[in-house]
């Protein structure tokens, strides 16, 4: 038994590359001139894992930082305790929410882990500016790892690194909050670059002028820019446009600049920006002479005598003969021109006729608005829509010419940076972040979406709901609507309202999960659910897609879809969901995919809605922790006899009443924003600003039991339930022996006293031992009750095959830590480390102000 052993291979089971440090201390064990590399040597490979700790067994764990494995914030003791005043200061400020574990270090200091990113590893131990005893472990960094033993030596006591706290990461940490909170100075090292000086004293640029009268929460609230912490003396800490929570994406001063650290923004990174430097990237492309342009004509700044003038006789393309046809093309004559000075000019016509906008930028391609379909701009794309637009000429006789080559590959670079930014198109009316309900057709910049619903209007929504009003709303969706469907309960009927409500508040949070409803038998009317919900929300039936095993034909499907302008994407027949891609696609704030046919990638913002339907549905792998489910489950052995209904054709009475039904969604949203935006007490991982949000919506009209049907429904799903049964069958028949799956798959399928069939999918293409072999594989080493499956290194003399056999948890008095505690419950095997004194620890005391003595550790 090596406690040690057991927790790095629990480690390695979490996703966390390991390595061996030197027993008694915290240096790699295997030295360089051995072939090591360090925390390089990191794997989560548990026969590599075996054979370390075979030959050191006294070893301590090494755990890599940065993804995959976490990110650790380290907090040390130091003589002045501002490490921990700091840990203090960032509890306070909601800077270590969703953290994971909490480590005692030997030395008495603390290590909080986070998820893992791709951040490097950095420190806020400085020579210059306020210091604390603060370090990031990310990217290229480790930490030791409970329950490793570290000797006496000139940086700290002996001691055991023990769990104080034992929680899965819900996010990763901001380190440029942490940055900007403690050392704010720190921040802005670097000004923004001063516009170049006017040439007549006289003169007041319109930049500088518009600039003095203008705040930093004028220019970015106004694009979904959140202030999420104000550090006093002007400074300031944002979240960028669809985030949620406090995450730092940029920070500004108000005598200074704007510095983003986010790359998921217009700005580029690392770079400041004026004040003047931002509103050009945010209405114009980046394009600073717009910008003043635009300024100029809105009456700020002075313009020296003769400047207008002179600026008149040197316009931009000047020496390009331009004139329009009968057609309303722009002609342009392109002989012997410089290329550049055309595609300005082209440029210039393109983007002030595209008013109302039908061309538009996402990310760093070009998209044509064509009858809802969103369609990007390839070389041919570019080609067409210019010719459309343009005719080039040449000679004196102006005979009409192909665009020139030239030209064409120069006007992409110079149109995409002025069109107006779009993140999506929907055909659901829905609310702004301010809660305006934006029904109107077309582009909206301020939400940068485009709303097709074909000139549908809706009733008027009141800016603050009376309870009446609210009480109407709910009894309309609840009852009129929702009031015939076979909801095994008041959570699964909530659960179905709430896809509704993020359909049209998806400007409240930058992520959703994914939505199933699950029915006991065929007919039960999940279909005609999903399909009143799409008309509701778009006014046209759902397209129903089946979801694709195979992770790349999802990535096709869902682009296709978004393309298509579809809020709603609907998997039908998702009886077994699963899937690495489709589970990264629920979490990912930004889509992006290759354009089918092409290698041009296209990004867009992550605003769909995903729902599944399926018979007793079952959720695999990482899904489970992504989905919300609403299950119907009729009375009646043939439901789809039913002829009971308060509407006989339904989908007809949604779509002659769509405009109050999406009005009373809207009123719950209006009655949440008039009661202060209450948010709901449960989270949800990666979902939380989601699940906070339209759970306090649902909560503060009165509707009850959102999501707390979600952990009962997958335990009945979940594809390990059975496993402990399971392996009690194999324990009652095999004994604490050695077995094959060949063994097991023949104990299942005997004639006489067969085993219950353990928890896999019945495949005809794979014989049981096939699937047993597999599922194995994905389940040893864990702890079901006090039952694990353990696999030989030696195989079977007669098979050839693995042999596996069923451990028992030791007896108290000898405990055994488990792969899912082990290295989390601060115990340890003394006989690892004989002469250490080990005795157990003492109760932690917290120092004042920290984190633990404010959650009541």
């Amino acid at each position: 038994m090596n406690d040690i052993l057991d927790a790095a291979l629990a480690y390695a089971a979490a996703g966390w590359p390991v390595f061996p440090c030197a027993a008694g201390g915290k240096v790699p064990a295997i030295p360089k001139s051995a072939g090591g590399n360090g925390v390089l040597d990191a794997t989560t490979d548990p026969g590599a894992i075996r054979a370390w700790w075979a030959e050191r067994p006294g070893a301590n764990i090494g755990i890599a930082t940065g993804a995959p494995g976490p990110d650790v914030l380290d907090i040390d003791v130091d003589p002045d305790r501002s490490g921990f005043r700091a840990l203090g200061e960032l509890r306070a400020a909601g800077l270590l929410d969703g953290y994971g574990p909490m480590i005692r270090t030997r030395s008495g200091g603390v290590h909080v882990y986070f998820r893992g990113t791709g951040q490097p590893c950095k420190t806020l131990r400085g020579k210059s500016g306020p210091s604390f005893a603060v370090d990031f472990k990310a990217r290229g960094g480790y930490v030791i790892a409970p329950p490793s033993y570290v000797g006496a030596d000139d940086r700290g006591p002996a001691g055991r690194y023990e769990v104080i706290e034992h929680q899965e990461a819900a996010r990763g940490l901001d380190w440029r909050g942490v940055c900007a909170l403690l050392r704010p100075a720190a921040m802005f090292t670097q000004a923004p670059a001063p516009a170049p000086a006017a040439a007549d004293g006289d003169e007041i640029r319109p930049g500088d002028a518009w600039a003095a009268r203008t705040s930093w929460a004028e220019i970015l609230a106004p694009h979904g820019w959140r202030q999420v912490r104000d550090l006093g003396n002007g400074h300031a800490c944002w979240c960028r446009p669809g985030k949620s929570g406090s995450f730092t994406s940029a920070t500004t001063r108000e005598d200074g600049g704007l510095y983003v650290f986010s790359t998921s923004t217009e700005f580029d990174t690392e770079v400041p920006y004026s004040k003047f430097g931002a509103l050009a990237v945010l209405k114009h492309g980046g394009d600073q002479k717009a910008a003043a342009r635009a300024l100029a004509g809105e009456g700020y700044g002075t313009r020296r005598p003769g400047a207008a003038a002179a600026a008149s006789e040197h316009p931009a393309g000047a020496d390009v003969s331009t004139s329009t046809d009968k057609k309303g093309r722009l002609v342009v004559a392109a002989g012997n021109v410089n290329p550049v000075d055309i595609a300005d000019v082209v440029a210039g016509h393109l983007l002030k006729a595209n008013n109302p906008p039908q061309l538009f930028s996402m990310g760093a391609t070009a998209v044509v608005l064509d009858g809802g379909r969103l369609i990007p701009l390839d070389g041919d794309g570019w080609l067409y829509y210019v010719a459309r637009r343009v005719t080039f000429t040449i000679g004196d006789s102006a005979k009409a010419i192909a665009p020139p080559a030239a030209v064409m590959k120069l006007i992409p670079s110079v149109v995409i940076p002025g069109l107006p930014p779009l993140d999506g198109i929907t055909a659901t009316p829905y609310l702004d972040r301010q809660g305006s309900v934006i029904s109107a057709e077309g582009y909206d910049a301020g939400t940068r979406l485009v709303l097709h619903c074909g000139g549908f209007q809706i009733p008027s929504v009141s800016l603050q709901p009376g309870d009446e009003d609210v009480a109407q709303a709910v009894k309309l969706l609840t009852g009129d609507w929702l009031g015939d469907f076979p909801f095994r309960d008041d959570p699964d009927r909530a659960n179905a309202i709430a896809v509704l409500l993020t359909l049209t508040g998806r400007m409240f949070f930058a992520l959703a999960p994914l939505f199933v409803f699950d029915a006991s038998t065929a007919g039960s009317g999940k279909g005609l659910l999903v399909t009143t919900i799409s008309l509701i929300a778009t006014g046209e039936p759902p397209q129903m897609m089946e979801l694709p095993a195979d992770g790349e034909e999802q990535r096709k499907k869902i682009t296709s879809a978004l393309l298509a302008g579809n809020d709603l994407i609907v998997w039908d027949e998702s009886h077994v969901i699963q899937g690495r891609t489709l589970a990264a696609i629920l979490t990912a704030e930004r889509y992006s995919d290759r354009l089918l046919g092409g290698n041009k990638l296209i990004s867009v913002v992550n605003r769909f809605t995903q729902v599944a339907l399926g018979n007793n549905v079952e959720v695999w792998g990482d899904v489970k922790r992504r989905v919300v489910p609403s299950r119907l489950v009729p009375d009646v052995e043939h439901p789809e006899h039913r002829n009971d209904f308060r509407h006989p054709d339904l989908e007809e009475w949604v779509r002659g009443h769509r405009g109050e039904l999406l009005a009373a969604v809207l009123t719950i949203w209006r009655n949440w924003i008039a009661k202060g935006r209450p948010e709901a007490a449960a989270g949800m991982g990666s979902f939380e600003r989601w699940a906070r949000t339209v759970g306090g919506a649902l909560q503060a009209a009165g509707i009850g039991g959102f999501r707390s049907n979600t952990s009962g429904w997958l335990s009945d799903s979940d594809d390990d339930d059975g496993w402990g049964n399971h392996l009690a069958d194999l324990r009652g028949r095999f004994g604490d022996g050695w077995f094959t799956v060949a063994d097991a798959a023949a104990a299942v399928e005997a004639v006489i006293t067969p085993l219950k069939r353990p928890p896999v999918r019945r495949d005809p293409d794979k014989t049981l031992s096939e699937q047993l072999g597999y599922a194995y594989r994905k389940i040893r080493e864990k702890w079901y009750g006090d039952l694990r499956l353990v696999r030989s290194e030696e195989r079977n003399s007669a098979s050839g095959g693995r042999q596996w056999c069923v451990s028992m948890r030791a007896k108290p008095g000898a405990p055994e830590p488990s792969s899912a505690s082990s290295g989390w419950s601060g115990s340890a095997d003394d006989a690892d480390h004989p002469d250490d004194g080990y005795r157990a620890p003492e109760p932690f005391a917290w120092p004042e102000g920290s984190i633990g003595e404010e959650a009541g550790q």
